[in-house]
């Protein structure tokens, strides 16, 4: 990763040198706001259709103009890392995932906010929410969700097998699982996870959490060389292996959609999934099983000290450095963040926002039915791994060891053992 940024520098550093040769346009004083280029990711067609709505409510509401870009969420991470390269002035407001906000922040990438934050920001913002958005203290981004995750499950089934609430303990998750299972002869899994690659990661991240284990040190090292480490890693496969209420297909589910996808067709009791999942169920379009599911907060090991846990990462929408347009975007991303139609738009579809006129909106609270659940979930963060710069590359080693424990190649303790090698010798060398 410290190759990727060192080539980024010097390709920026190229093209601040072209700027100054041949100079670059930017807004004169008086003129009015050009239009907000946004790159944003595609997704499925209710959050294609969130997206228009946000935009069609920013050019009522401010008389601006707003461009939106997506691509999937992959190709839209490379186009960001090839465009801020190189100096384009095309993206004046770009979203960043929690580790790309550290990596463009660290590379220089990204247009320093500490100016122009104010006291209205900040009330506008739940407690909290901003320190994540800085690095090294400085303030790159804006908040606009928590990518938090919650248990969702079949009510019906519950009432069925003779449940009468979600489970307190992961330990009782697993027997409600197996007595769907047999409840239903089988057509329906117990419970639904994907266990490979950056899902299988959050996975692994949420489970290390709920054991009360650490990720890292203090100085960045791998800490999840434990006893709770072994715990995560054995009880994720021990899903499929030995309580076998996940199918063996989750071993290669690397994109929640499988998740989602299974649990509305009916083949799924239960699954730890954001919010939109719990919406999509109760979608006519989109699912077998409307109005059949509830939603909790996740439950923890016995014994481990910890209630709940789940991911805490702070998605967010930042300037690039390179943007001629740097007043237009930042009303853009201010309006985005804090505004109350566009985050109502986003609870609609299924995203936690951040913006407190949502947040504590009576209203809204009685017709959201998981938005109590979510203020208590994000009192349990989780100690996520993606504020380090080299996530990616120590996500994939330690994953790639996981799976050799899925498919029984190797006990976890060897497998945790192996990965934290690996990334004092591939990574932190």
């Amino acid at each position: 990763m410290k190759t990727i940024v060192f080539i980024l520098a010097c390709l920026g550093i190229l093209a601040m040198l072209g700027d100054l040769a041949f100079g670059t346009a930017v807004q004169e004083v008086g003129e009015e706001p050009r239009e907000v280029q946004l790159l944003m990711w595609s997704g499925a067609q209710p959050f294609m259709d969130t997206l228009d709505k946000i935009k069609e409510a920013y050019e009522q509401e401010t008389g601006r103009k707003l461009q939106i870009s997506t691509l999937p969420w992959d190709e839209m991470y490379q186009k960001q890392v090839t465009t801020l390269a190189a100096g384009d002035t095309t993206y004046d407001v770009i979203y960043l995932a929690p580790k790309w906000l550290t990596e463009f922040a660290e590379g220089g990438y990204l247009q320093s906010l500490d100016d122009k934050m104010d006291s209205e920001v900040e009330k506008a913002l739940s407690a909290g929410s901003i320190e994540p958005c800085m690095r090294r203290g400085h303030l790159y981004a804006l908040p606009k969700s928590v990518s938090s995750r919650f248990f969702i499950y079949r009510n019906d089934l519950y009432r069925n097998a003779g449940i009468g609430s979600a489970p307190t303990y992961m330990e009782e998750m697993v027997d409600y699982g197996q007595k769907i299972q047999k409840l239903t002869d089988g057509e329906t899994w117990g419970y639904l996870a994907g266990l490979r690659g950056n899902i299988g990661a959050l996975t692994f991240t949420i489970m290390l959490n709920l054991a009360a284990g650490k990720m890292w040190d203090d100085e960045g090292y791998p800490a999840f060389v434990s006893p709770e480490g072994i715990r995560a890693v054995t009880f994720m496969s021990d899903l499929v292996n030995k309580y076998k209420i996940t199918p063996p297909a989750a071993i290669g589910w690397s994109s929640s959609r499988f998740i989602g996808n299974t649990y509305n067709s009916g083949e799924g009791a239960q699954m730890i999934e954001m919010p939109e999942k719990y919406n999509w169920a109760n979608d006519p379009e989109l699912s077998d099983v409307v109005g059949k599911s509830s939603i909790s907060i996740n439950p923890g090991f016995k014994g481990s000290g910890r209630r709940s846990a789940s991911r805490a990462a702070y998605e967010s929408i930042a300037i690039p450095s390179s943007s001629n347009n740097q007043e237009a975007a930042w009303h853009f991303i201010k309006w985005f963040a804090t505004a109350k139609t566009p985050n109502k738009y986003w609870i609609e579809y299924g995203y936690p926002p951040l913006a407190t006129s949502v947040l504590n909106d009576p209203t809204i609270q009685k017709d959201i039915p998981w938005l109590n659940a979510f203020k208590e979930q994000i009192t349990y963060p989780c100690e996520t791994w993606e504020h380090v710069s080299d996530f990616s590359h120590r996500r994939d080693i330690i994953m790639e060891e996981i799976e050799a424990v899925l498919s029984q190649a190797k006990t976890p303790q060897e497998a945790l053992e192996a990965a934290s090698e690996r990334i004092k010798e591939e990574v932190m060398q």
